[in-house]
């Protein structure tokens, strides 16, 4: 079922759907999400058909397999999370943030199964691993301030391989992201 009723509101979950390429067939449809609201924002698929969805979550129970963070930090963490071909199984799945909300921007797998992931953060927090800036300068008050943030997993998904904050006092927020043949990243 899809997500929950709290209080005469309906609460969604994220859902992916796997059509086939003429459009006569739905292959799949599921859904992934905890109690309260989950949002997917960014899809990508690697040459195998399994699909690797990133989002928002503010569920503490959010479906998590494999996951470097397990635990929910506040006010909206990002997701990231994979799905075999047949979408029925939940590769991997984590959370990615700190203790003030998270956003993402884009998603994007190289040919090894490697996922970058970008977005923005109001995290003084937010995790990171071998950072070229390893602290998040936004801030989260009367405005939201963001750094716009960069995260790369392993192939299993079990372990970041580095993620970074990039920007200053101001918003900052990366909005997309693309790997060439080399895995190197670019993003907006």
């Amino acid at each position: 079922a899809c997500g929950a009723i709290l209080n005469g509101w309906a609460i969604p979950d994220a859902f992916v759907a796997k059509i086939e390429e003429d459009g006569s067939a739905i292959l799949y449809a599921t859904y992934l999400g905890g109690e309260y609201d989950d949002v997917g924002y960014a899809i990508a698929v690697d040459s195998s058909g399994d699909a690797y969805l990133a989002g928002t979550t503010y569920s503490e129970d959010f479906p998590l397999a494999n996951a470097p963070q397990s635990t929910y930090g506040w006010g909206g963490d990002a997701f990231v999370a994979h799905l075999s071909a047949d979408g029925s199984t939940l590769e991997a799945s984590t959370y990615l943030g700190g203790s003030s909300p998270e956003a993402i921007g884009g998603i994007a797998v190289d040919a090894s199964g490697q996922v970058v992931v970008v977005g923005g953060s109001a995290s003084f927090d937010f995790p990171t691993v071998n950072a070229y800036q390893p602290a998040c300068l936004g801030y989260y008050g009367e405005g939201t301030a963001h750094d716009a943030f960069i995260a790369s997993y392993t192939a299993d998904g079990s372990a970041l391989r580095y993620s970074t904050c990039l920007g200053g006092m101001e918003d900052d927020i990366a909005t997309d992201v693309a790997l060439d043949a080399e895995g190197v990243v670019y993003l907006t």
